[in-house]
């Protein structure tokens, strides 16, 4: 704004000195012409005349002075509202700013959202091919009839080690709760061990953070209680054989498990998982989209999730788990995370006689 204003004063400083330069001029075009003295005022009124320019001197210039204040005047009153006009659309230019930040912020938060929902979508059409590749697998199962009084019991006639069998429902789709796959691991006199093909749910180990054992943590309580009621009918949990589940220390930490159970639904411990499962490879397991739902988290290229043992780790507020590409951590986590849980069980399928 100061540099305009200086314009338009230099601009009316100009418009006076063009006055007196033509005053100057006159006289001198006078005294060329009459060859007179123009120093007196009589003189000077005499020029006017002569030029057609008949105001006195001082009406001519107490005229002109009057113009240039009241130019001045109005070139004040100009510079005023364009400086008010200046200074709103200062605001408005930073009001602008302000709001193309913030939907610039929007933009990028919209941005995020629809990555979000993205993934989102990616991983339920995962999740949606799971629950459809496990139905077809049931399905095909089903040509046969349960047994009596069983809502899912598929056995094959002559049982073998790997064979995978029915038995129970927990997770859920649509139609209600979806049968359970069990892997049969060993066979004794008539009773099968049994462990989920894939993790059913996402549990902490222990809910407070304490020190734990096998027999006082919140997962052995939710196994044999929850668990066991919401997966199996009462017919059902009559083959389900109450377990001595004993309080192995773990090998590379001696760390005490404390004292043994009694129960129908366990977990494996570090010998046991090594026992059943021969490598790495055997030992990996996918999550049910229920326990993704619950928390479960999956491998993004394997899918395989991390699912807990009942041993210990190697402290009283660890336990030992399979991570995702089917190794053992036996040093374990805090008690208190969220992980698979693929439960064991011995059935005895002499009840069916």
């Amino acid at each position: 704004m100061t540099q305009n204003s200086n314009e338009i004063i230099i601009t009316k400083e100009n418009y006076k000195q063009k006055l007196s330069d033509l005053y100057e001029l006159r006289l001198k075009q006078y005294e060329l012409k009459n060859n007179k003295d123009v120093n007196d005022t009589k003189s000077i009124v005499r020029l006017f005349d002569m030029l057609d320019e008949r105001p006195n001197v001082c009406g001519f210039y107490d005229g002109r002075q009057n113009e240039i204040d009241g130019m001045s005047e109005e070139i004040d009153i100009y510079i005023k509202a364009f400086e008010r006009y200046i200074t709103a659309i200062d605001k408005s230019l930073i009001q602008k700013e302000k709001e193309k930040a913030g939907m610039q912020e929007r933009i990028l938060e919209y941005r995020d959202k629809i990555a979000e929902c993205e993934s989102n979508i990616a991983r339920l059409d995962v999740e949606l091919q799971d629950d459809e590749n496990l139905k077809n697998e049931i399905h095909k199962g089903l040509s046969k009839k349960p047994h009596k009084g069983m809502d899912f019991l598929l056995i094959p006639d002559e049982v073998q080690k790997g064979n995978t069998i029915l038995f129970g429902s927990y997770t859920h789709d649509q139609n209600g709760k979806i049968p359970i796959e069990w892997i049969v691991l060993d066979i004794q006199e008539g009773k099968l061990l049994l462990t989920s093909k894939y993790a059913l749910d996402c549990q902490q180990y222990n809910t407070e953070y304490e020190d734990v054992t096998w027999e006082t943590c919140s997962l052995r309580k939710w196994l044999n209680e929850e668990f066991v009621n919401n997966a199996f009918s009462i017919d059902e949990q009559k083959l389900i054989q109450g377990t001595i589940v004993t309080a192995d220390r773990n090998p590379s930490y001696n760390t005490d498990m404390g004292e043994d159970t009694n129960d129908k639904v366990f977990l494996f411990s570090i010998n046991e998982v090594n026992k059943y499962f021969a490598s790495d490879e055997e030992r990996k397991c996918r999550p049910t989209a229920y326990a993704v739902r619950n928390g479960a988290s999956r491998g993004r290229k394997n899918k395989n999730c991390i699912w807990w043992l009942r041993s210990l780790g190697g402290g009283l507020k660890y336990a030992a788990y399979v991570d995702r590409g089917g190794m053992v951590y036996d040093y374990g986590t805090g008690a208190y995370h969220g992980y698979g849980v693929r439960p064991a069980l011995w059935i005895d399928l002499e009840y069916l006689i």
